[in-house]
């Protein structure tokens, strides 16, 4: 990615956070216009017509997972259809078995947007394979590990991310993690039930994943 993606990408989900009132990645908010927005958010989303909650919902998803494009979307969505699965199980488990998702899931990073940056940098291999793909699907067997040069730096930010962000001490089920040679390895499919989205009680319902298939239903 280079540096003008990378801040664009960076910029866009730090306005989500602030137009939500919440941290995508359920990190403290330090925005003073987002902790404003948090205040208000109530009214705000509940007034919010159908339309304006699936169009919200569905930009949720994009940022979460790394900011992913209308087009790379609606392609998960077509292969759905042809997948014998639920359309959202398998729309989702796509999404949690990407790299830089992985990545972030298992705590080597903060954000999938982090995982793309470093993948990117050429700072993982995929079964003993260099990969600089961000959106390289992991399947049961696959093995993550984490090149010579960028383990000290890995360590540092590894460890500076679980005091920051209460996802990255408590890995997936599917994936099992040495933390202590950075290395993991994808045991079986992802179950999307467990799969945490950092969103109140209260507006769970307005994040719900059935209102993104609802709008591509259209």
């Amino acid at each position: 990615m280079n540096n003008k993606r990378a801040f664009k990408v960076v910029k866009t989900s730090a306005k989500f956070n602030t137009i939500q009132g919440f941290d995508l990645w359920g990190r403290p908010l330090k925005s003073k216009n987002a902790i404003k927005k948090a205040e208000g958010r109530s009214n705000r989303v509940k007034r919010k017509s159908t339309y304006g909650v699936e169009l919200n919902a569905t930009q949720y998803y994009k940022n979460f997972y790394g900011n992913i494009s209308e087009s790379y979307l609606q392609t998960l969505v077509k292969k759905a259809r042809n997948s014998r699965q639920p359309l959202e199980q398998y729309i989702l488990s796509t999404l949690e078995h990407r790299f830089d998702v992985l990545l972030y899931r298992i705590g080597f990073v903060s954000t999938p947007l982090e995982g793309r940056q470093l993948i990117k940098h050429g700072h993982f291999k995929i079964n003993g394979q260099k990969s600089d793909i961000p959106s390289i699907i992991l399947n049961k067997g696959d093995l993550i590990e984490t090149c010579p040069e960028a383990k000290s730096i890995l360590m540092e930010k590894m460890f500076s991310n679980i005091t920051k962000n209460r996802s990255l001490s408590c890995p997936p089920e599917h994936v099992e993690v040495c933390y202590k040679t950075l290395k993991a390895i994808v045991l079986s499919g992802c179950n999307t039930r467990n799969a945490i989205h950092y969103v109140s009680p209260e507006f769970k319902e307005f994040y719900d994943f059935k209102w993104v298939l609802q709008r591509y239903n259209r």
